[in-house]
This record gives C-alpha cells, sequence and structure tokens, in this order.
C-alpha cells in the first residue's frame, strides 16, 4: 500500500509527463538516467544490441529514475565527500 501510494506521488506516473531519450555519440557500451525523464542511451549500446536488449535496457534505466536512485546516489556521495573532509581537518589546538 505504501509503494501504490509513493507511485502515484512521483512526478513521472502523472498525466502528462514524459520521457525523453537522448542518443549519446560515443562507442561505450552504457545508458544512464536522469531526473525528470531523461534516458540516455551510447551509440555502442544500441550497435552493441537487439531490440529486446534495448527495450530491457531501457526499461531498466526507466525503473532506476521511477526508484529515484538517483537521489540516493546523490546523498550516498554528500556523505561520503563529508566524511572525508571531516578526515582532513586538523585536529583542534590544545585549550581550545
Amino acid at each position: 500500500a505504501a509503494a501504490a501510494a509513493a507511485a502515484e506521488r512521483h512526478p513521472m506516473f502523472k498525466p502528462g509527463a514524459r520521457w525523453s531519450l537522448h542518443v549519446v555519440n560515443s562507442p561505450e557500451v552504457n545508458a544512464w538516467c536522469a531526473p525528470g525523464g531523461h534516458v540516455f542511451v551510447n551509440v555502442g549500446l544500441l550497435d552493441a544490441c537487439d531490440d529486446s536488449m534495448l527495450a530491457f535496457v531501457l526499461a531498466h534505466e526507466m525503473a532506476h529514475a521511477l526508484c529515484r536512485h538517483h537521489a540516493e546516489k546523490w546523498t550516498t556521495g554528500v556523505i561520503t565527500s563529508a566524511s572525508q573532509t571531516l578526515l582532513w581537518l586538523p585536529p583542534p589546538a590544545p585549550g581550545a
């Protein structure tokens, strides 16, 4: 029930929501997603797979967007960066 309620609030499930497919001129076999329904596919991936494989990859990337994995990655990156910064701070001066 909670998952269904969250899905109803997701902007990509609202009427009129659109996905945008972007083809990147790169030989690397890769695809990724970005917030707002943007899916990027490299030419190398298009050359390497047939229609059914491409459909699977697109569905996989769309699932990442719907599950907001980009937000999880961003949060993890911020926490990691802050932790690394704290590790490099000099210790407090004696008596401070």
